[in-house]
């Protein structure tokens, strides 16, 4: 391979590669290619592990399964988030009344419209709120259609549990308004069965947005001992979470306080001290003749 015969220090970034089957689904022929494609880059992956003198995972999830590939020097830098812009006063008006305006309580989630996000299970917590406690909630679901015929299972799913008129699609937004989005709604809610790092949990830490989140990939790892890690897809429990959040103040106030602190921890001159000291031991690992310790 190319790669292996060029010059210098090599360095390899892993944000994490879902597993194929989750893209493999009856009905959804389409994905399935894209299923083979993660099954073959997880395979190439793992070919690849002499040839970095150092490999980054962007969660302690990642660096284990680094090391496991057998990649040496494994080290963990999280991904870059725009902290600071997300812990601003800075939002959308029309947005945000629009938005409180329409029901009492409110839930989002953010990321790819995939199956490996489990996304319907969002709505299942959607539907368990409307049981338990009535309609009046919206669920505001943001990011990007990637097969149309898993989206459309969604919609189907919603409309099989009388939750359909409850849905808010935003595809894409801009920064500002996903901003507004976390500051309107009374919690982020995810149901992901697998994550690398899930940036939008610390962009809503940051934006003070409490969240709620299935332990699973790497999100552990990310929340820390901030916010709500559920052990599994636990649709009432979330449900009755949304509700307390959407009623005690004070309870409120410490999630998103815990939260604010552990978002500290993501901040750009952090996690850049991180990469410089990361990069200063690669120099100091290479040889006079020009080649690198082990």
């Amino acid at each position: 391979m190319h790669l292996a015969r060029l010059p210098g220090h090599k360095i390899l970034v892993c944000h994490n590669i879902t597993p194929g089957h989750f893209f493999k689904r009856p009905g959804m022929e389409q994905m399935a290619s894209l299923g083979d494609d993660c099954d073959r880059a997880r395979v190439q992956l793992a070919s690849m592990h002499h040839m970095f003198d150092i490999a980054v995972g962007v969660s302690d999830y990642n660096a284990l399964e680094l090391r496991q590939l057998g990649f040496r020097n494994v080290t963990t830098i999280p991904v870059f988030v725009n902290t600071d812009f997300f812990s601003s006063d800075q939002l959308d008006s029309t947005t945000f009344n629009a938005i409180r305006s329409k029901s009492t309580a409110n839930i989002a989630f953010v990321g790819r419209f995939v199956p490996n996000k489990a996304i319907e299970d969002v709505i299942g917590v959607l539907a368990q709120y409307k049981r338990m406690f009535g309609p009046d909630i919206n669920l505001h679901l943001i990011g990007k259609i990637w097969d149309q015929a898993y989206y459309s299972s969604l919609l189907a799913h919603a409309a099989q549990n009388g939750v359909l008129d409850l849905i808010r699609t935003h595809i894409a937004l801009e920064p500002v308004k996903l901003k507004t989005v976390f500051a309107a709604v009374d919690a982020f809610v995810s149901m992901s069965q697998h994550e690398g790092f899930m940036v939008p949990v610390i962009e809503a830490f940051a934006a003070g947005c409490p969240v709620i989140a299935r332990n699973a990939g790497a999100v552990g790892d990310t929340m820390g001992d901030a916010g709500f890690l559920l052990a599994d897809a636990n649709t009432q429990l979330a449900a009755s979470l949304v509700r307390m959040l959407s009623l005690d103040s004070g309870l409120r106030e410490r999630v998103i306080a815990g939260q604010r602190r552990r978002a500290f921890h993501f901040r750009t001159e952090n996690t850049a001290r991180r990469w410089l000291n990361t990069l200063h031991g690669a120099d100091t690992r290479r040889k006079p003749d020009g080649s690198t310790r082990p």
